[in-house]
């Protein structure tokens, strides 16, 4: 297992758990493995930015931060975001599948990140 993943289900075993809510992490590094930016989902914070990329993609109900556009959005001006792990961890801790969604592929694709992990 990858350094970025360990440090990914870390993180998300942090999240504390709530039935019926995932918990989600994102890491997004560069060439080198330096971590660049990273974040949670949640089910209580909205933004005008989930909002217009959900309308994009036709999933206007998409409007609460996903792990991985909260990583994308929180990249500084010009970094050079190479790759994301994205991982979910049920609520005993042990990771499960985490592909991202539709929106956030269109996404991570308009970053212009190269490499996608994940758990399975």
């Amino acid at each position: 297992m990858s350094k970025l993943i360990s440090y990914a289900i870390d993180k998300a075993c942090q999240t504390p758990y709530k039935k019926g809510q995932q918990r989600h992490y994102a890491v997004i590094a560069d060439k080198r493995g330096r971590l660049l930016a990273e974040g949670g989902n949640s089910y209580t914070k909205t933004s005008p930015k989930m909002k217009r990329a959900g309308e994009r993609v036709g999933l206007p109900d998409k409007v609460f931060w996903h792990a991985e556009c909260k990583a994308i959005y929180s990249l500084k001006e010009g970094a050079k975001a190479y790759k994301i792990v994205v991982v979910r961890v049920d609520s005993e801790g042990n990771p499960v599948h985490s592909a991202p969604c539709p929106l956030c592929q269109v996404l991570i694709k308009e970053a212009g990140i190269k490499v996608v992990e994940y758990t399975v």
